[in-house]
């Protein structure tokens, strides 16, 4: 028995108890307070029962639906199916790799959100057409692909240094995504009381009203399914379009959280003797002009020149280079694809299969340099 199926069962314990409690519709005066007395405390006890429930299911049976303070909330399920391959023994969407490293193997470990994590089928996804691109002319490469979806950079740090080194990489790229990884962090105040009811119930609004498909369906791929219903879809983008936002005092404490996590996993890095890169993934809005303007649009009288949709790139650009980390930013190569070239999958925000081959692309050629393997013949795809 599923959770889903539990509630009934609750549902149904609260109606046979307000039977057993005499309910009728014609109450005499005298004892109406006696019965809205019985009406709070059944409604009382269905909510604690139902709120135990849930906390018992999840305690059983851990699942992305409610509250946590661990970058394992949204971690896939380990050998899960998704479209016609399935997640490892450690719920990534990749092969299965022994912490032992092969001698003669240069391995990468990338690190990220849902775009590392992939939203198109895994032979599709940008990273394992990097490894294959690398691996051109020789197995010599090796990329685990650790994504998670749904965390920020302080998951990143702590995912890199509890698993990630574990695996003796050689180099680690942390992918990051302008439109949410200033944002999104573990919760800060993890002693806080959270309802895991009200988490159950807004999970159903939002999979059921808004009908946003789940990163980790199984069901068969279609690159141009629509995916979030419009509303919603520019209420995502008018939000995170608010980092783009000129003179916006909020985003420099963003860009301190941000680049002080990106920071320590170069620390981390090195002291393994692990090499540190960072890739930068633009958001649909920086590189779609159609987009953007109905974004700037929702703002109503808002003028198009309070946006700079570019500045935030210059700024972690900066920091990056202040603290010698190297970077690829991937927003020039897609801000120079002509309107007509689809990247982004419909109202969805992720790239599709043709934006994982350009991103692939972008990063090889520059990672090539990078890895300095400019005279090599895998150089030359």
């Amino acid at each position: 028995m599923n959770f889903c199926e539990l509630l009934p069962l609750e549902l149904g314990w609260t109606v046979k108890s307000w039977k057993m409690l005499g309910g009728k519709c014609n109450i005499p005066p005298r004892s109406l307070v006696s019965v809205l007395a019985k009406i709070v405390t059944i409604s009382l006890v269905t909510v604690l029962l139902l709120e135990g429930v849930c906390r018992i299911y999840n305690k059983l049976n851990p699942t992305f639906i409610f509250p946590s303070d661990s970058y394992n909330r949204f971690r896939g399920v380990s050998f899960a199916k998704r479209y016609l391959s399935q997640l490892n023994s450690q719920g990534f969407n990749d092969v299965e790799h022994s912490r032992n490293k092969k001698s003669n193997i240069f391995r990468i470990v990338g690190i990220g959100d849902s775009f590392v994590f992939g939203v198109v089928p895994r032979e599709k996804n940008f990273l394992a057409l990097l490894e294959r691109k690398l691996n051109y002319e020789k197995t010599l490469f090796e990329i685990v692909n650790m994504g998670i979806p749904n965390i920020g950079t302080d998951s990143y740090l702590a995912l890199l240094v509890n698993e990630g080194l574990s695996l003796s990489p050689d180099l680690v790229i942390c992918c990051f995504f302008m439109g949410n990884d200033f944002d999104d962090r573990l919760e800060s105040h993890p002693n806080r009381f959270h309802s895991y009811l009200y988490a159950f119930l807004k999970y159903l609004y939002i999979a059921h009203i808004e009908n946003a498909e789940a990163v980790f369906s199984s069901a068969s791929y279609r690159d141009d399914a629509l995916n979030i219903n419009p509303k919603k879809f520019l209420a995502i983008e008018r939000e995170r379009s608010l980092n783009f936002r000129k003179n916006n005092k909020d985003f420099l404490a963003k860009l301190d959280w941000a680049t002080s996590n990106l920071k320590r996993m170069k620390e981390v890095c090195s002291l393994r003797g692990a090499q540190f890169l960072v890739v930068i993934i633009p958001d649909e809005a920086q590189v779609s002009i159609s987009l953007q303007k109905e974004v700037v649009g929702s703002y109503g009288a808002l003028a198009e020149e309070a946006f700079d949709f570019k500045f935030p790139n210059m700024l972690l650009g900066v920091r990056l280079r202040e603290m010698n980390i190297p970077y690829i930013d991937l927003l020039d190569d897609f801000s120079a694809l002509p309107e007509s070239k689809r990247c982004y999958r419909p109202r969805d925000t992720h790239w599709n299969i043709a934006g994982n081959e350009l991103a692939a692309d972008f990063i090889f050629n520059k990672l090539k340099f990078f890895l300095d393997l400019s005279g090599s013949d895998a150089a030359k795809r």
